[in-house]
């Protein structure tokens, strides 16, 4: 409950009463449940992971019609910790991973596809009669396309990321910020590649 309500907070999702059916007219409202959440040192997190049954609208998507979630091979980060120990011999090197907080809740979903997102709960915990249905604004953890249209997004990132580089130089080489993800993947005059140079134009659209 408590993830729900910080997304009602942010603007991510709408609370509407079980009540108003005519508002309710069209939407889809399928099964919430919560998997367990850990931090860096494999501690319980608070807070938890919501998913979402997204059987319903997944079974009118295949993952082919978006962008492709490729994630970084061992190769990928060996050659990159080679390239470094090369260029910095006899220097330390640090690894650092960093995950970006409720990445998908960064995306809107579009206003006429809103209906197809739609969760139900108890009202009794909120001090409501009846049922409360949430109606997602933003992409969902469970929706076959949430990971491939935030991948657009990441690449954006990265793209933005490798333009900079060390204020220093001569300290710390002149060479772009490295990310660990498959460049290799995606190259020349791939279709996500082109939407990504397209999407960069277009930051302000991220959501809440």
């Amino acid at each position: 409950m408590t993830t729900i309500w910080t997304d009602a907070q942010a603007g991510r999702v709408l609370l509407v009463s079980g009540r108003e059916e005519e508002l309710l007219e069209g939407v889809i409202s399928v099964p919430l449940a919560r998997v367990q959440k850990y931090n860096a040192d494999r501690t319980e997190c608070p807070t938890g992971r919501i998913i979402w049954d997204a059987e319903v609208p997944n079974n009118g998507c295949r993952k082919e019609e978006h962008p492709p979630a490729l994630q970084p091979r061992h190769q990928d980060l060996v050659r990159v910790l080679v390239w470094w120990s090369v260029a910095m011999p006899r220097i330390p090197l640090l690894l650092y991973k960093k995950d970006v907080a409720a990445a998908f809740k960064w995306l809107w979903v579009s206003p006429r596809d809103v209906r197809l997102f739609g969760a139900d709960l108890g009202g009794s915990p909120w001090g409501v009669a009846g049922s409360i249905t949430v109606l997602y604004l933003v992409l969902t953890f469970g929706w076959r396309g949430s990971p491939g249209a935030w991948m657009i997004y990441a690449w954006v990132i990265k793209t933005l990321h490798q333009r900079r580089s060390p204020r220093l130089p001569r300290w710390s080489l002149p060479h772009a910020f490295r990310s660990f993800m498959p460049w290799t993947t995606l190259s020349g005059s791939s279709p996500t590649l082109a939407c990504v140079r397209r999407t960069a134009h277009e930051l302000p659209t991220l959501g809440p």
